[in-house]
Protein backbone atom coordinates (compact mmCIF):
# COMPACT_ATOMS: atom_id res chain seq x y z
CA UNK A 1 0.00 0.00 0.00
CA UNK A 2 1.48 3.39 -1.13
CA UNK A 3 0.93 5.48 1.84
CA UNK A 4 1.35 9.08 -0.18
CA UNK A 5 -1.40 7.95 -2.17
CA UNK A 6 -3.49 9.59 0.64
CA UNK A 7 -1.06 12.58 1.08
CA UNK A 8 -1.86 15.88 0.77
CA UNK A 9 -0.67 18.28 -1.75
CA UNK A 10 1.55 20.37 -0.01
CA UNK A 11 -0.43 23.64 -1.50
CA UNK A 12 -3.61 22.17 0.20
CA UNK A 13 -1.72 21.70 3.32
CA UNK A 14 -1.75 24.89 5.86
CA UNK A 15 0.79 26.86 5.38
CA UNK A 16 3.61 28.64 7.66
CA UNK A 17 1.13 31.34 8.70
CA UNK A 18 -1.85 29.26 9.30
CA UNK A 19 0.08 27.30 12.00
CA UNK A 20 1.16 30.52 13.88
CA UNK A 21 -2.13 31.87 13.42
CA UNK A 22 -3.79 28.43 15.06
CA UNK A 23 -1.05 28.31 17.46
CA UNK A 24 -1.16 32.26 18.76
CA UNK A 25 -5.22 32.07 18.27
CA UNK A 26 -5.70 28.54 20.98
CA UNK A 27 -2.43 29.35 23.04
CA UNK A 28 -0.06 27.29 21.88
CA UNK A 29 0.32 25.94 25.40
CA UNK A 30 3.09 28.41 26.29
CA UNK A 31 3.43 30.28 29.60
CA UNK A 32 3.38 33.82 29.60
CA UNK A 33 6.67 35.76 29.21
CA UNK A 34 8.23 38.76 30.65
CA UNK A 35 9.87 41.12 27.88
CA UNK A 36 13.52 41.19 27.49
CA UNK A 37 15.83 43.24 28.51
CA UNK A 38 16.22 44.40 24.65
CA UNK A 39 12.86 45.62 24.93
CA UNK A 40 11.09 43.00 22.48
CA UNK A 41 8.77 40.60 23.60
CA UNK A 42 9.70 37.40 23.37
CA UNK A 43 7.13 36.13 22.29
CA UNK A 44 7.62 38.92 19.13
CA UNK A 45 10.89 37.26 18.43
CA UNK A 46 9.10 34.36 17.78
CA UNK A 47 6.83 35.38 15.43
CA UNK A 48 9.49 36.98 13.44
CA UNK A 49 11.56 33.57 13.41
CA UNK A 50 8.65 31.88 12.30
CA UNK A 51 8.54 34.19 8.93
CA UNK A 52 12.47 33.42 8.57
CA UNK A 53 14.28 30.23 7.19
CA UNK A 54 14.42 27.52 9.87
CA UNK A 55 18.44 28.01 9.86
CA UNK A 56 17.82 31.56 11.03
CA UNK A 57 17.25 29.94 14.33
CA UNK A 58 20.55 28.77 14.46
CA UNK A 59 22.59 31.97 15.29
CA UNK A 60 22.26 33.26 18.55
CA UNK A 61 23.49 36.58 17.73
CA UNK A 62 19.97 37.09 16.00
CA UNK A 63 18.21 36.00 19.35
CA UNK A 64 20.32 38.95 21.41
CA UNK A 65 19.83 41.61 18.59
CA UNK A 66 16.44 41.36 17.37
CA UNK A 67 17.45 44.42 15.00
CA UNK A 68 19.15 41.80 12.73
CA UNK A 69 16.66 39.76 13.13
CA UNK A 70 13.74 42.51 11.99
CA UNK A 71 16.13 42.99 8.97
CA UNK A 72 17.01 39.54 7.90
CA UNK A 73 13.45 38.92 8.74
CA UNK A 74 12.38 41.76 5.95
CA UNK A 75 14.84 41.37 3.46
CA UNK A 76 13.78 37.00 3.10
CA UNK A 77 9.93 38.66 3.30
CA UNK A 78 10.94 41.26 0.04
CA UNK A 79 12.40 38.29 -1.93
CA UNK A 80 8.86 35.85 -1.40
CA UNK A 81 6.75 37.66 -3.48
CA UNK A 82 9.14 37.76 -6.70
CA UNK A 83 8.98 33.63 -6.30
CA UNK A 84 5.23 33.70 -5.91
CA UNK A 85 4.64 35.57 -9.15
CA UNK A 86 7.30 33.18 -11.19
CA UNK A 87 5.53 30.14 -9.29
CA UNK A 88 2.17 31.45 -10.40
CA UNK A 89 3.23 32.27 -13.94
CA UNK A 90 4.71 28.63 -14.95
CA UNK A 91 2.21 26.95 -12.55
CA UNK A 92 0.09 25.90 -15.78
CA UNK A 93 3.10 25.48 -18.66
CA UNK A 94 5.17 22.98 -15.55
CA UNK A 95 1.88 21.01 -14.20
CA UNK A 96 -0.90 20.79 -16.91
CA UNK A 97 0.02 17.13 -17.53
CA UNK A 98 1.16 15.96 -14.13
CA UNK A 99 -2.05 16.84 -12.30
CA UNK A 100 -5.66 17.08 -12.90
CA UNK A 101 -7.27 20.32 -14.52
CA UNK A 102 -9.30 21.31 -11.53
CA UNK A 103 -6.22 21.33 -9.29
CA UNK A 104 -4.81 24.31 -11.00
CA UNK A 105 -7.39 26.97 -9.87
CA UNK A 106 -6.88 25.67 -6.05
CA UNK A 107 -2.82 25.93 -6.62
CA UNK A 108 -3.50 29.35 -8.16
CA UNK A 109 -5.69 30.33 -5.39
CA UNK A 110 -3.02 28.98 -2.73
CA UNK A 111 -0.55 31.40 -4.62
CA UNK A 112 -2.81 34.50 -4.17
CA UNK A 113 -2.74 33.97 -0.39
CA UNK A 114 -0.03 33.21 0.32
CA UNK A 115 1.04 36.68 -1.37
CA UNK A 116 -1.51 37.89 0.54
CA UNK A 117 0.00 36.68 3.86
CA UNK A 118 3.34 37.40 3.04
CA UNK A 119 2.00 41.54 2.24
CA UNK A 120 0.30 41.26 6.30
CA UNK A 121 4.02 39.50 7.17
CA UNK A 122 5.70 42.40 5.73
CA UNK A 123 3.42 44.90 7.53
CA UNK A 124 3.91 43.11 10.86
CA UNK A 125 7.53 43.03 10.23
CA UNK A 126 7.48 47.16 9.41
CA UNK A 127 5.88 47.65 12.63
CA UNK A 128 8.14 45.63 14.66
CA UNK A 129 10.73 47.54 12.79
CA UNK A 130 9.36 51.22 14.31
CA UNK A 131 9.00 50.00 17.43
CA UNK A 132 12.27 48.80 17.77
CA UNK A 133 13.44 52.26 16.23
CA UNK A 134 12.01 53.73 18.87
CA UNK A 135 14.01 52.20 21.67
CA UNK A 136 17.23 53.08 22.98
CA UNK A 137 20.00 50.97 21.44
CA UNK A 138 20.87 48.29 23.05
CA UNK A 139 24.29 48.33 24.93
CA UNK A 140 27.02 45.60 23.74
CA UNK A 141 27.83 42.83 25.79
CA UNK A 142 31.07 42.57 27.28
CA UNK A 143 33.72 39.87 25.28
CA UNK A 144 30.02 38.29 23.41
CA UNK A 145 29.93 41.32 20.78
CA UNK A 146 33.15 43.31 21.00
CA UNK A 147 35.16 42.63 17.53
CA UNK A 148 38.58 40.78 18.31
CA UNK A 149 41.73 43.13 19.13
CA UNK A 150 45.03 42.35 18.12
CA UNK A 151 46.36 40.55 21.03
CA UNK A 152 49.85 43.44 21.71
CA UNK A 153 51.87 40.36 22.72
CA UNK A 154 52.13 38.73 19.36
CA UNK A 155 52.50 40.99 16.91
CA UNK A 156 50.74 40.09 13.17
CA UNK A 157 54.09 38.20 11.30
Amino acid sequence: MNDNADAMPPWELPGRFDVVRRRDRHGGGRPPVEPEANGLDPRTVEALYELCPPGYRNHEVLRRHPRLLVRLARHHLRAEPAELRQGYSDLRRELKDQVPVHVIPQALATYRREADEIHRAFARVAAIERALSALPPTAPEPGRDEAPRPNATHPRA
